[in-house]
């Protein structure tokens, strides 16, 4: 084998044991946080858990934060593949929406059922919550804002600027957060979101 395809081989075999050993840190890092929450998980106790040294870590994260921020978003990223998939491209723009709406809150309440016995510092009100929360904003606003603009290139959609209706949009989403799907029963949820979603739909529609 030559020296070239030697070292291409030797680099993909460290670039796979760095994913899986980042994994193995992610992966930990979760278990400590849902069981002890967030402030009481330390860099040492991640260490433990995945029997890793503390220097190695670091080496992958610069501390817990970097943890925990790529955690919460890849479950945000997993959450929008779910929603990708749940909608069939060939709908018109009007059926996309009820369709991302819906299965964005039914992947909200799963991830709710999943976590409801984590330490409210897990949720998105830890400290270092807030400019993750806003990243994953964005990715769904990407996705939103495609099916506006598809809205209205079928003139299905009465609307004048999509950068507006964008942000009105996600300010009357807001309060659908995983605290108050926690704090009221799911049939009223359901009914609650069920009609947002109409008032919604309705106001968009083109007459």
């Amino acid at each position: 084998m030559s020296r070239d395809k030697l070292n291409f081989s030797e680099e993909k075999m460290t670039a796979k044991g760095e994913i899986e050993r980042k994994q193995l840190i992610k992966e930990s890092a979760r278990k400590l946080f849902n069981r002890f929450g967030y402030q009481k998980t330390s860099l040492d106790d991640i260490a433990r858990q995945c029997g890793l040294a503390k220097p190695t870590l670091y080496y992958y994260y610069p501390n817990k934060e970097a943890v925990f921020d790529e955690i919460v978003l890849e479950d945000a990223r997993q959450i929008l593949q779910n929603v990708e998939a749940a909608i069939d491209p060939h709908l018109p723009a009007d059926q996309k929406f009820v369709t991302f709406a819906k299965s964005i809150y039914e992947n909200l309440k799963t991830h709710a059922g999943q976590i409801q016995k984590v330490p409210d510092n897990f949720i998105e009100y830890s400290p270092h919550g807030r400019p993750i929360v806003e990243k994953i904003r964005e990715l769904f606003k990407a996705k939103l804002r495609l099916i506006l603009q598809e809205g209205l290139e079928q003139g299905l959609f009465d609307i004048d600027d999509v950068e507006l209706t964008l942000l009105a949009l996600m300010a009357m989403a807001e309060f659908v957060r995983i605290r108050w799907l926690l704090q009221h029963p799911e049939s009223e949820c359901d009914t609650i979101v069920d009609e947002m979603n109409r008032i919604i739909l309705s106001g968009l529609i083109k007459r």
